[in-house]
């Protein structure tokens, strides 16, 4: 799955956020370089206004979001704490302006 929607930077730029849902397809590493099964979501904050559009990766164990009881949940936490450390305004997300594209083609 892939999306594109509306959004702003905290410090207001508007942007489009990209997103593509990688599904196990990422390889994951421990900080000891132990690979592990991981969900993975891909973002990137689109905007003219950039010299370079900050992208991230957000990751989370397969079995620690089978754990926590609510998988859809977990990986939503994860990405919220990754959107924000690259400078997304949360609350500024448009999913009303959502754009599904098929991210090969």
């Amino acid at each position: 799955m892939a999306m594109l929607m509306p959004a702003k930077m905290k410090d207001g730029t508007p942007i489009k956020l990209r997103f593509e849902d990688k599904g196990n397809a990422v390889p994951a590493f421990d900080e000891h370089g132990n690979r592990y099964d991981a969900y993975t979501s891909w973002f990137r904050a689109e905007s003219p206004d950039f010299e370079e559009n900050p992208e991230i990766y957000s990751q989370v164990s397969i079995k620690e979001a089978i754990a926590s009881g609510n998988e859809a949940a977990f990986r939503v936490q994860n990405d919220d704490l990754c959107l924000e450390s690259i400078g997304v305004d949360l609350g500024s997300i448009d999913l009303d302006g959502v754009e599904v594209y098929n991210p090969t083609g």
